[in-house]
């Protein structure tokens, strides 16, 4: 059934290829990749958009380069942001597709989407691939040992996320809850609805 592929993906086979797709970007950096239909295609897409977010926001923070390369960096971030977003929202249709007529319109409503928690768990294995690499650091051992600390806080974190997943398919498809897809509809990137993007047009720079 299409409705328990990604129940079985929440065995542990997506926290690995999570970890195994990163290794595979840091060894090899790419600007971009295809995108697809099917589930592995949606994951990976939206696995992509945030280690991409990650090294931009890493970049932001620097404070040794020119205004016009924190401004490039911004617009790169609200690109991919925009693109993760989307994602979120593939993920809960092609989901809830698969489930199908199996969802209960009377059960309790699940404030938090399938594709939501799915970016949850693609932030918290990019967290602990960084934090790795601090907690093998050999030039500070107490920030080693800190970081250490803190990898097994985000392996319980994961671990959690991931149980809560796995309860929240098989609830879904028992008919006792029900989700939605979670549209973000965000407006800055939209020259419609984000004032600023139009500029002295809409009279919104004026005091």
């Amino acid at each position: 059934m299409k409705s328990l592929e990604l129940r079985r993906l929440c065995e542990g086979l997506l926290v690995r290829r999570h970890e195994q797709w990163l290794k595979q970007w840091y060894g090899k950096p790419l600007a971009d990749i295809e995108s697809g239909s099917s589930l592995t295609d949606l994951l990976r897409e939206q696995h992509f958009c945030n280690y991409i977010v990650w090294g931009y926001e890493d970049h932001a923070r620097r404070r040794d380069v020119p205004a016009s390369h924190t401004v490039k960096i911004k617009r790169g971030i609200d690109k991919w942001n925009q693109r993760r977003n989307d994602m979120m929202e593939r993920l809960d249709l092609h989901t809830l597709a698969a489930i199908g007529k199996r969802i209960s319109p009377s059960a309790a409503l699940h404030s938090e989407s399938f594709g939501i928690m799915l970016d949850r768990l693609s932030i918290i294995s990019l967290k602990l691939r960084h934090m790795r690499i601090n907690a093998s650091r050999r030039d500070d051992a107490a920030l080693a040992a800190e970081c250490a600390r803190r990898c097994t806080i985000l392996e319980e974190q994961r671990s959690d996320l991931l149980s809560c997943l796995r309860d929240l398919l098989d609830d879904v498809v028992a008919g006792r809850r029900r989700v939605k897809v979670y549209y973000q509809l965000k407006q800055y990137n939209d020259r419609r609805l984000n004032p600023h993007l139009r500029g002295a047009a809409c009279g919104c720079n004026k005091k």
